[in-house]
């Protein structure tokens, strides 16, 4: 299996084995906290404790607003893809725009795996995680606005989670 953050082969004996290098997990902890996304509280060996910055959340809150004024709904549509697009919007105006777009996949991942721990509990039900719900919404979902920057992402995203 390929690490989503470095490209590199995971080792099956990983710790964090099929997704990511222990390594590169510890480096998307960083770059979530320089980026001012998450707080680290504690870290012990594969596990964290942290907390979403406040900052983040007033920015995730703001993009939630936008996607629901530019979503066409109706009972078939899940929040969470609505979640989705916000929280994809939020990194990318987020994070410099030079991040290799696996990278900010990696982030987008974390970081909405982690409201959905929130929304779900853990395990997160494999239906409901980023890979599931980036499926879903490249197969079944369109929005109405979705340009330039945005549109360049959400092509890559196809091959992500296939």
């Amino acid at each position: 299996m390929e690490c989503r953050y470095c490209d590199g082969e995971i080792s099956p004996d990983d710790p964090l084995y099929p997704k990511l290098h222990y390594r590169c997990a510890n480096r998307v902890y960083k770059d979530l906290e320089r980026l001012k996304i998450i707080r680290v509280i504690k870290k012990q060996g594969p596990l964290v404790q942290f907390e979403i910055r406040n900052s983040f959340l007033s920015l995730l809150s703001e993009e939630t607003k936008a996607v629901y004024s530019h979503m066409v709904t109706d009972d078939t549509v899940d929040e969470d893809i609505l979640e989705l697009q916000a929280v994809i919007r939020a990194l990318l105006k987020r994070v410099p725009k030079q991040k290799p777009q696996g990278k900010i996949l990696t982030y987008c991942e974390f970081v909405f795996n982690n409201l959905m721990t929130l929304r779900y509990g853990r395990p997160v039900p494999e239906d409901k995680m980023f890979h599931s719900r980036m499926k879903e919404f490249a197969e079944e979902i369109h929005t109405i606005e979705v340009g330039g920057e945005q549109f360049d992402f959400l092509k890559q995203i196809g091959r992500y989670a296939a």
